[in-house]
Formats: structure tokens, C-alpha cells, sequence
């Protein structure tokens, strides 16, 4: 499930901020906009679907509806050349989607029983697909042009919602009193929130990359780039980069269970956090490509581990009956506070400080705010 849901996103995510400045004519602010909506909106919806599903013990009806409703939304997107109404269908795609891997992950816990240390071999294949997406896509678009991403998307989607039968959710059951306590009960421990801060910081940092870096590769390079004497069309190096980024990920998902038993979650996320803020900083600095893909290559020690930490932190944590819930907080809190912070103050600093300036100023706040972090988990050791 998750190869194929991870091969439907390769297609739209690493070329949408380059689809919204080339074929939309967005500005950088507008961008900065259709972007964050998205993980403002899945702020609210997340939790409000997970908690549903986990309170009317329909998961299988809410997962299926999400990928549904993708899979039509995305098809739309070509159609639609206004500003206003792409912000009504992202809004649209994050109201009735943002709980999609939320909820995978939360069955995919379930379905491991007590192996959840294994989560990252089986999330492997998620990577597996997004580098298969990103080695035939950025090839595939030079010919059809970016257009195509969202049909392609929508495709691998559909294939992803003939599967989704197959999926087991937790369901102990609990009456809603217990549910709205036990519920009251995670969100008011004190690791809990040190981790939801720690998620926030660093999606903030792995937005600018994951939204920027493409229009990056197209300022240095523009049309066609020249690395180490081989000339690319912009698509092509977005895919690459793309490809180097999943062969980084791959060790670290599929070690995930070694990686926590030695480093446990303090460890990854710190890791995590350090290299974010110095990638940022590197993206900064850089006035060639080169450069920049000898950096990506650290990508893995920065979203994986952050991921395979994050779900396995909550799964620990969330009580009988919130699986789902305790998942939507983490993505919640990476997708609806950290992605949406980074989207939207990036597209403004891209347009009053420039690219290169918006990457300096990212990774220094994330520097800042793991120092802060630290010195929190310190005075109180509760991380």
C-alpha cells in the first residue's frame, strides 16, 4: 500500500511549486499561499477525522473516502488556471485527504501487533516507490510536460483505493467519555508536547526543502543544467535529486528497528533536527548544482528519522483505542503547524530576500529553535 501511495505523491509534490511559478504564473507569495492552506486546513481535519474514526470505529470508510476524494481532486487540477480556484481544490484535497497517512500508519501498527519496531521495514516501501517515481517521472515530464503529474497521481491513487479493503484498523472499543479523556490524557503529557514542538520545528526546515528546492535548481541551472559536463533539463534534475534523496532514505528505513533500539527517539530527532538546519544552510551558500546534490544525499537522516521516530514515539504513547488519533497529532503537528509555517513564510522571505536568502534564514531559526529545545529538555527532562 504504501509503494503505491508514495509513487501517486512522487509525481505531484517534487514539481508542484515548479507547476504553480511555470504553468500556473504564480507569484512567490501566491505560492507560499496554495501551499500552506493545505497544512492550515489539515490542522483541523486531521485530528477531526482520526478522532471520528477512532470514535465511530469506521476507519476503513474514512480511509477509503480519502483516497477517493484524491483521486478525483488531483484530475481537476489541470483543468483550473485561476489562483482562486487551485486554492479551493487544495483546500478541498487537504479537508478530505490529510488523515490518508495518518491512518496508514496507524493500521500499518496494528497489523504489526508487538512488532512495531518493524514499522520502517514495511514504510520501506513507501520509499521504494517514491524513488521509482522520481527516477521515471522527471524523464517522463520533459516529453509530456508537467501537466500530467496530477492524471498520473491520480492513476497510482486509484490502483491504492482497490487495495485499501485489505487494511485492518485497531478497533477496541470505548465509550466517547473514555475517548474524549484518554484523549485529554495524551495530549497533556509532558513528552508528548516536548515531541509535537520538536515536530513542528523541524517540518519547518524540511518544508523549504521539500517546496523550494526545486525553484532553487532552476534559478542556478535554468532550462538546462550542467553537472559534472552532462547537460539536464530542469524535470530531469528534480528527478534525480529526487532518486538521491531515496537512496539515502532507504538504510534508515530498513534499519529503523536498530536505529531506535540504539539511538531511541531523543537520538533521531536530534540528528534530525542538526542536519536540517545545516542543509538549509548549505542550500544557502551554494552557487553551483554540484553542491547541492552532494547535500541531498544527507536527506535520509533528516525526513526518515524524523517519520520512523515520530509514528513508533506515538504508538507508544497513545492509549487503548486512539492509534489513529495519536497519529494525526504527529502528522498534525508536522504537516498542519511545521509545513504550513515553512510554506507560507517562505514564499513571502522568496520574495522579499530571495531564494538563497530564504534557505539562510530557515536554517537559522531551526538552529535556534533546537537549542531552545535542548535547553527545555534539560531544565525539565521530559523528552
Amino acid at each position: 500500500m504504501y509503494f503505491f501511495l508514495f509513487l501517486a505523491l512522487s509525481a505531484v509534490v517534487p514539481y508542484l511549486t515548479l507547476y504553480l511559478s511555470d504553468v500556473a504564473q504564480l507569484s512567490g507569495s501566491q505560492i507560499g499561499v496554495v501551499l500552506s492552506v493545505g497544512p492550515v486546513i489539515g490542522l483541523f481535519a486531521t485530528p477531526f477525522w482520526t478522532g471520528l474514526a477512532d470514535a465511530s470505529k469506521r476507519h476503513a470508510f474514512i480511509y477509503a473516502c480519502a483516497i477517493g476524494s484524491a483521486v478525483l481532486l488531483y484530475a481537476l487540477v489541470p483543468f483550473v488556471g485561476s489562483f482562486v480556484v487551485l486554492l479551493a481544490i487544495f483546500t478541498a484535497l487537504a479537508f478530505f485527504g490529510s488523515h490518508l497517512l495518518p491512518m496508514q500508519d496507524s493500521a500499518t501498527m496494528h497489523m504489526l501487533g508487538n512488532f512495531k519496531d518493524r514499522y520502517g521495514q514495511v514504510r520501506f516501501w513507501g520509499t521504494v516507490g517514491w524513488g521509482l517515481g522520481g527516477l521515471l517521472f522527471g524523464w517522463l515530464f520533459d516529453f509530456t510536460g508537467l501537466v500530467w503529474m496530477f492524471w498520473i497521481c491520480s492513476g497510482f491513487l486509484a490502483i491504492a483505493l482497490s487495495l485499501a479493503g485489505r487494511m485492518q484498523f485497531d478497533q477496541a472499543q470505548s465509550q466517547s467519555v473514555s475517548f474524549f479523556k484518554n484523549l485529554r490524557e495524551l495530549i497533556s503529557k509532558a513528552p508528548i508536547q516536548l515531541f509535537l514542538l520538536a515536530t513542528v520545528l523541524a517540518a519547518t526546515g524540511l518544508s523549504t526543502h521539500n517546496n523550494y528546492l526545486s525553484l532553487l535548481l532552476n534559478e542556478l541551472s535554468g532550462p538546462d543544467a550542467t553537472v559534472f559536463g552532462w547537460s539536464l533539463p530542469v524535470a530531469r534534475l528534480i528527478g534525480i535529486v529526487v532518486v538521491i534523496g531515496v537512496v539515502s532514505e532507504l538504510p534508515v528505513m530498513f534499519h529503523s528497528e536498530r536505529l531506535l533500539a540504539r539511538l531511541g527517539t531523543r537520538g533521531l530527532v536530534i540528528i534530525s533536527l542538526l542536519i536540517i538546519a545545516g542543509r538549509n544552510l548549505l542550500y544557502a551558500l551554494s552557487d553551483e548544482i554540484w553542491p547541492i546534490l552532494l547535500v541531498q544525499a544527507l536527506h535520509g537522516l533528516t525526513y526518515a528519522l524524523l517519520w520512523v521516530g515520530g509514528v513508533s514515539f506515538m504508538a507508544r504513547h497513545a492509549p487503548k483505542g486512539l492509534s489513529s488519533t495519536a497519529q494525526g497529532l504527529f502528522s498534525t503537528a508536522q504537516v498542519g503547524v511545521g509545513y504550513a509555517a515553512g510554506n507560507l513564510f517562505g514564499g513571502v522571505l522568496m520574495d522579499t530576500a530571495g531564494l538563497q536568502g530564504m534557505f539562510a534564514i530557515s536554517g537559522l531559526v531551526v538552529l535556534a529553535g533546537f537549542g531552545l529545545l535542548m535547553l527545555l529538555d534539560r531544565r525539565y527532562h521530559i523528552f
